[in-house]
C-alpha cells in the first residue's frame, strides 16, 4: 500500500508508467484498503464514486478531464465532491465493479487517482490485468505486488508488457 501511494502520488500521478488500476484478490482486499488509508489514500464510498465519475471524467473521451491531469488529490477531491479526510489525501482510490473495465476506470489516469477491481484468485486476476492492458497500455508497463515467486514468473510470462515491475512503484 505504501509503495502504491508513493508511486501514484509522486508528481501528482503524471508518470505514465505508474499504477492506473489496482487488481486485488478478495482475500486481501480489506486489509489492503485499510493500509492504503493509513498511507494517505482516500478510498471512496459508493456514493463518492458516483459523484466522482460524473465530475471527473469526460463522457466523450472516457478519460480524466484535462483540468484534473497533474493536480493534487486534495484539489480533485474538492472539485468532485469527495468528503474531506484527515490527514490530507495523497491519492484517491475508487473501488468499482469489474464491468467498469470498459469505461474510464479501465484507462490511464494521469493524476493521483486509481480504480480498484476486486477479483477471486489468480485466474480472474490475470484475466483482468490482460483486459486492462488491452484497453490502453499494451506493451508498456505492468506492476505486480506479491510474495509469491511463482506468481511473479507467471505474471511476467503471460502479461504483454515490455516492463514488469515487481514489488516496486
Amino acid at each position: 500500500a505504501r509503495l502504491v501511494v508513493e508511486s501514484k502520488s509522486f508528481d501528482y500521478g503524471v508518470v505514465c508508467g505508474s499504477e492506473h488500476q489496482l487488481v486485488v484478490d478478495a482475500t486481501v482486499r480489506e486489509p489492503f484498503l485499510a493500509a492504503l488509508q493509513t498511507c494517505g489514500a482516500a478510498v471512496l464510498t459508493p456514493e463518492e464514486v458516483s459523484r466522482f465519475t460524473e465530475r471527473a471524467f469526460d463522457p466523450n473521451t472516457r478519460h480524466l478531464r484535462r483540468g484534473f491531469v497533474g493536480q493534487s488529490a486534495e484539489h480533485i477531491a474538492r472539485a468532485t465532491g469527495v468528503e474531506k479526510r484527515d490527514p490530507p489525501v495523497r491519492l484517491l482510490v475508487a473501488p468499482v465493479s469489474l464491468d467498469a473495465i470498459e469505461g474510464p476506470y479501465g484507462r490511464e489516469k494521469l493524476a493521483p487517482v486509481l480504480s480498484l477491481f476486486t477479483l477471486d484468485g489468480e485466474e480472474e486476476g490475470l484475466a483482468a490485468c490482460k483486459k486492462l492492458l488491452d484497453n490502453e497500455g499494451l506493451g508498456h508497463t505492468a506492476i505486480i505486488h506479491t510474495r509469491s515467486p511463482k506468481l511473479v514468473e507467471r505474471f511476467g510470462s503471460e502479461i504483454s508488457a515490455s516492463r514488469v515491475l515487481v514489488n516496486a512503484g
